[in-house]
This record gives structure tokens, C-alpha cells and sequence, in this order.
């Protein structure tokens, strides 16, 4: 009996074991199809995406081709050829030769307003006879611009120049202020002007070295104490600067720089304790113009602006002859007027005008040498080297 209850049990058991083998193997499949449905998933869920991308991209070029088409729709004229055009032989537009006319009547318009804009706004004095009318004095002199571009080169100009426009102009000068007394021609000679600037140091020395030319003694004096610029045309011969102005004649002999070249001699000023109107005004100054006057046979004394300071009024009252200097197309008619008032109202009497500093090409421009400035540009060729 045990032996069959073994027996069945082993049966059973075989069978539970076979059964076993078969659920393991159904398991194994079972798992295989799960595998290959999720990557078929996946591989669908790709395919999808690329579906729905594609039919976006189509969706959008489906909507600019009917945008296209609707545009093309709307740009078909709604007209039809009738006979071809004629071609023009030559072009209508632009008119070439009348904008250039146009042009250039709208450009001589506007450059003689801008002509006439700056002649008003300047107003600078530009004639003889402006001069003359406006301040009822003879003009002694019309002086052009001596052509250098540095002081200190005056000198070797005047020294190698002797027969130009600008030496002529000087002698003019001279001739004018030694006739302009006919009883005594005038020893000690003031020149000054309205404002800095004017040619009036230039014209001094110039002038100072043709009075030599007609074998006069001629000394020089620096009457702009102030600012004592008359050596800058005197480069390395001006020497040192007197702390005291002289007032005797071995004061005057011992401060004197004589120019070999010019054959003048040369006072360079002084830095005097006094205020410079204070010293002009003092007995100190008059002895010397006695002193000056006794030893040379003309005494220039280059003193400072009229309107700036007072000492040309002061210098004034000590002196032969006032020569006032007014440059050409700069000083404004104004301008002149005060400084002619300084000195009426100090009871002084101004000998002549010189109109200095004339630009010959620009005088030309403006109307010709013979009405702006002086004579000596379109005449002079054949008188002057």
C-alpha cells in the first residue's frame, strides 16, 4: 500500500513538474510579446511625431500658396494691349541744360547776397577819399602791406628793398609831413591809430629810415612804454631795457641802439616806477623831447592806440605833428570817430591820416587800385623792382 501511494505521489508529482516546465515556457513568450509590443509602441509614437510635423509644414505651404494665388489674382490688370508704344528718340526728363542754367542764376544770386551780406557787416574803411570825407583831414599817405609775414623781418626788407610799392609809399609820406607846415617843417612826430593793429610801428620805422635816405638825423623812440613791442622788429639789436627814461643828452646817448643797417637810432623804451600817462605827463618827459629836439633833426615817437590808453593825448601835447594811422578795410568808420574825439577833446590837432596796410589784390576786387587804396599796383610795372 505504501509502495502505491509512492507511486501515485511520483505520477503526481511528474505531472506537476511537466506542467511547471509548460507555464515557465508560456511565461517566456508571454514576456517576448510584451517586449516587441513596447518598442512597436515606441516606433508608432516616432511615427506619429513625423506625421504631425509633415502635415504642419504642409499646412503652412498649403496657406502661402493660396496667399500666393490670391495676390497673383488681385495683380492681373484688367486691360489689354491695343498698339505697341513708341520709342522716344531722346528723354523727356530730366532737362539737363535748364537745371544747369537754373543753377547757376540761383548761384551768382546767392554769392552776390553773401558778397553784399559781408560788405554791409564789415564796413571797414577802404578809400582816400572815405577817409578824407568822413574826418575832414587831408590823407597824408596810403601805404600798402609791406609783404612780410614776421616783424623781424621789416629790417632786411627795408635794407635790400629801396625800390618797390611800399618804399614809394613812404617817401609819399614823408614828402606830405615835411610840406604839411610851410612855415617849419615839423622836428618831433607822433604817430598813433585807433586800435592795435593798425601798421603804425611798421610805417614809424619805414619812415624813420627814408628820412635818413634825405641825410637826416633821426631817432626812434618807444612811446608804447607799456607794452615796449618795438624791439620785436629789432631781433637780437634792441639790447636791454633802461629801468629809467632818459632826460639828458648823455642819458638819450647812453640808451640809444643805433641800426647800422637802417642808419637810425632806436630808443626801446624803459620800465619807469611811474605810471606810463604819470611819466608822460611829468617835466622828466618834456626835457627829453627838448634834449631829442635839440639833437636830431626829427625825433618819431610810436606811441600806443588812442582809445586803449591816454598816453597818445599826453605824448600830444609835446610834439610837431600827429599822424594817425587807419588800416585799410579793417577800422570801421566808428572807431575812427572816437579816436578823433579823444584828441579834439584834448584840444589837439591830428596833422593827417594814413591809410595803411592796402591789399592791392583785394583793393582790385573791390573796385580797382585807383578808388580802394593806393595808386602803386596796376600803374607801377616799369617803376618798381
Amino acid at each position: 500500500m505504501f509502495e502505491r501511494e509512492a507511486g501515485r505521489i511520483r505520477t503526481s508529482l511528474a505531472q506537476v513538474q511537466v506542467q511547471r516546465q509548460s507555464l515557465a515556457t508560456a511565461v517566456l513568450g508571454l514576456e517576448q510579446e510584451v517586449e516587441n509590443e513596447s518598442r512597436d509602441l515606441l516606433i508608432l509614437q516616432q511615427l506619429q511625431r513625423e506625421a504631425d510635423a509633415i502635415g504642419e509644414i504642409y499646412g503652412y505651404f498649403l496657406a502661402r500658396l493660396k496667399e500666393a494665388e490670391v495676390q497673383q489674382g488681385t495683380q492681373q490688370p484688367d486691360a489689354r494691349l491695343l498698339s505697341a508704344a513708341v520709342l522716344p528718340r531722346h528723354a523727356s526728363s530730366p532737362r539737363v541744360p535748364l537745371i544747369i542754367l537754373m543753377g547757376l542764376m540761383f548761384g551768382a544770386m546767392l554769392g552776390t547776397g553773401t558778397v553784399l551780406l559781408r560788405e554791409l557787416n564789415k564796413g571797414g574803411i577802404r578809400s582816400a577819399t572815405e577817409l578824407q570825407r568822413r574826418s575832414g583831414l587831408p590823407v597824408l599817405g596810403q601805404i600798402p602791406m609791406a609783404p612780410i609775414r614776421r616783424r623781424n623781418k621789416l629790417l632786411p626788407y627795408l635794407e635790400g628793398k629801396n625800390n618797390t610799392a611800399f618804399s614809394e609809399a613812404i617817401r609819399n609820406l614823408r614828402t606830405s609831413v615835411l610840406l604839411s607846415d610851410p612855415d617849419k617843417e615839423p622836428n618831433v612826430i607822433l604817430l598813433t591809430s585807433s586800435v592795435p593793429a593798425e601798421g603804425k610801428t611798421t610805417t614809424s620805422i619805414a619812415m624813420a629810415h627814408s628820412l635818413v635816405g634825405m641825410g637826416r638825423s633821426v631817432l626812434l623812440v618807444e612811446g608804447d612804454v607799456r607794452k615796449n613791442t618795438l624791439g620785436l622788429y629789432f631781433e637780437g639789436k634792441a639790447g636791454k631795457i633802461a629801468d629809467e627814461f632818459p632826460s639828458t643828452e648823455q642819458e638819450v646817448a647812453d640808451n640809444k641802439v643805433t641800426i647800422e643797417e637802417l642808419g637810425i637810432d632806436v630808443l626801446f623804451g624803459a620800465r619807469d616806477k611811474l605810471n606810463a600817462a604819470d611819466f608822460f605827463s611829468s617835466a622828466k618827459f618834456k626835457q627829453f623831447v627838448a634834449v631829442a629836439r635839440a639833437k636830431y633833426d626829427h625825433v618819431i615817437i610810436d606811441a600806443p592806440p588812442i582809445l586803449p590808453v591816454t598816453d597818445a593825448r599826453i605824448i600830444g601835447q609835446q610834439v610837431d605833428a600827429i599822424l594817425y594811422a587807419v588800416a585799410w578795410d579793417e577800422t570801421r568808420g566808428e572807431v575812427l570817430d572816437a579816436g578823433m574825439s579823444e584828441f579834439s577833446n584834448a584840444g589837439l590837432k591830428v596833422t593827417g591820416l594814413i591809410l595803411t596796410k592796402i591789399d592791392g589784390k583785394k583793393a582790385r576786387s573791390y573796385g580797382g587800385s585807383t578808388r580802394y587804396g593806393s595808386y602803386y599796383g596796376e600803374y607801377s610795372a616799369g617803376y618798381y623792382s
